[in-house]
């Protein structure tokens, strides 16, 4: 698992294994309901936020800074319309 799926993880409130007898990972005894949510939010929060960090200086004209401007928020409006309803 990388580093960042983890750490959004341990922060919506799963429960990790760090060295145990039967190995490491996530402990899929507990509930997970609201942290699975909250998880959710958290990935989509980091997606949004890699979209608007996106780079768009390499537009050449102002009309073509807009269109990348546009295609920003169109992928953020899709990437929440496919996690909340």
């Amino acid at each position: 698992m990388k580093k960042l799926t983890e750490e959004l993880a341990k922060e919506a409130g799963f429960v990790f294994w760090d060295e145990h007898e039967i190995g490491e990972g996530i402990d899929w005894s507990c509930d997970y309901t609201k942290s699975l949510e909250d998880f959710v939010e958290l990935i989509v929060a980091e997606c949004v936020d890699a979209v608007e960090q996106s780079d768009t200086h390499h537009a050449a004209t102002s009309f073509t800074v807009t269109i990348a401007q546009a295609s920003k928020v169109k992928a953020i409006k899709s990437i929440k319309d496919r996690f909340y309803d």
